[in-house]
């Protein structure tokens, strides 16, 4: 789940603040 998390990272920056909350999560 985190490398699919990291790629989707690079396209969107978005996506950053998801897997970050995820990581805190």
């Amino acid at each position: 789940m985190a490398t699919a998390n990291t790629s989707t990272t690079t396209s969107m920056p978005t996506t950053t603040t998801t897997a970050r909350t995820t990581q805190q999560l």
